[in-house]
């Protein structure tokens, strides 16, 4: 019974993450990129504070962390993110975002000196890497696609593969999950300020209370965001990362349906070709090698 609970959590949070991009498609219409993170983000604070309101206290080496993981994963990372969704399609900046785990495989290797590049790994990366370029060059070639969002999106996948590394030395602090997050938002938001005085961006709080807005603003704000990462930590106590890794498979792809359904955007042969490769690719990167193979 609580595995079939662990897996039903897990399948949520893809169907949560999956409809980002429809909500931030809807809300990129009527407010800035910078203004939409610049609402959102206090309002996913303000969720984590409820959800977990105990606070902690470490030394200034350990704070260094969080700090970071508050600049690359919050301000920075939702940044782009919102950069990417305003000028490239849902579905492609979808697909992009996927590849963060061979992203952050390279990182474990060839920064922190954990592991090594196995031969699946390497295999799934020129994979994952052929469907990005086929999905790149498609979008720029056939349906008009600017290549600067998805210059963006691969910007904002960098920065949230840096961040779940910091993640993993933050783990090690041995502090509850939610309070982690709540501390690298917070950071998140106080990084973002000082843009305020440095992007050019309209004010706009006419449209707020506008039913479409609003449930655009929750949605993001508390749902993908704060209880979805309640349910993810709630599925690997109770599957496992292996197990429910697997759900991450299909997150890309409900993003590409979700787009495609309720956006209408429109996709070719060539770029299905590619998004399939690019999850393909991820697959096979995440293959473990048998014992005693080298």
């Amino acid at each position: 019974m609580k595995k079939s609970i662990g897996h039903l959590y897990a399948l949520i949070c893809i169907l949560l993450w999956g409809f980002i991009g429809v909500f931030n498609k809807n809300l990129l219409a009527n407010y800035s990129p910078f203004m939409l993170l610049m609402l959102e983000l206090p309002i996913s604070y303000l969720f984590l504070m409820i959800m977990n309101h105990n606070f902690f206290k470490v030394e200034f080496g350990k704070e260094v962390y969080f700090m970071l993981a508050g600049l690359f994963g919050s301000a920075l990372y939702y940044f782009f993110n919102k950069l990417a969704y305003s000028i490239a399609p849902a579905s492609f900046v979808s697909v992009i975002l996927s590849i963060s785990p061979i992203i952050i495989g390279i990182l474990t290797v060839t920064v922190l000196k954990q592991g090594k590049m196995t031969k699946a790994f390497l295999l799934g990366f020129v994979v994952a890497i052929l469907g990005i370029a086929m999905i790149s060059f498609d979008g720029v070639t056939s349906l008009n696609v600017k290549p600067v969002g998805l210059f963006f999106a691969f910007i904002a996948t960098f920065c949230m593969s840096i961040y779940t590394i910091l993640l993993s030395k933050i783990s090690a602090f041995g502090i509850e999950s939610g309070a982690v997050a709540r501390r690298c938002l917070f950071y998140g938001v106080i990084f973002v300020i000082p843009l305020l005085f440095l992007v050019d961006f309209e004010i706009k709080f006419s449209g707020l209370l506008q039913p479409a807005n609003l449930i655009g603003l929750l949605y993001l704000g508390v749902f993908s965001n704060g209880l979805a990462t309640f349910f993810w930590n709630k599925a690997l106590a109770s599957i496992g990362p292996m197990k429910a890794g697997v759900y991450m498979y299909a997150s890309p792809a409900v993003g590409v349906l979700a787009a495609v359904i309720c956006l209408g955007e429109k996709i070719t042969v060539i770029t299905i070709m590619g998004i399939v490769l690019t999850i393909a690719g991820v697959v096979i990167s995440g293959i473990k090698e048998k014992k005693g193979e080298q």
